[in-house]
């Protein structure tokens, strides 16, 4: 026995209530996880650029304060999502 697939992917319809339903809960997917999860990425890869720079200007890396961006970076992306998701 299979599960019944999502109201999303059960194919074709014109009744305007149910496709208002599918954009709802395709805009509430969007912003709740997709765009966080970019949002995530994109400091990951801020945070490289950062330690890369270091790395670059003086030869080593300052844990201190590339731990500090970090932290903020996380803490900055767990409120948001949690702010988004209630």
């Amino acid at each position: 026995m299979t599960a019944p697939a999502p109201t999303h992917a059960m194919g074709f319809t014109l009744d305007p209530t149910l496709l208002a339903h599918r954009r709802r809960e395709s805009a509430r997917r969007i912003h709740t996880v997709q765009i966080p999860a970019i949002r995530a990425i994109g400091f990951t890869v801020l945070c490289l650029i950062a330690m890369l720079q270091d790395l670059r200007a003086s030869g080593t890396v300052d844990w201190m304060q590339l731990g500090r961006l970090v932290a903020i970076n996380l803490l900055y992306a767990a409120i948001s999502w949690t702010v988004i998701r209630s």
